[in-house]
């Protein structure tokens, strides 16, 4: 949350991943990473619905 907060407010160097969104929920990489390790349980279904994803738009 600390590094989400720097980012906000400048305090840390932006950069180019910050900007990208994954398909599934929206989020960037570094925010999804963040939830993700909050929410071991859920990285299963996500990883699920990530395939799906890119076996559907294939």
């Amino acid at each position: 949350m600390l590094k989400s907060l720097f980012r906000f407010f400048g305090i840390v160097k932006d950069s180019p991943e910050l900007h990208e969104f994954e398909p599934i929920y929206g989020l960037t990489r570094p925010a999804l990473e963040d939830w993700l390790s909050r929410n071991p349980i859920l990285k299963q279904e996500y990883e699920a619905k990530l395939r799906a994803h890119y076996v559907n738009n294939a």
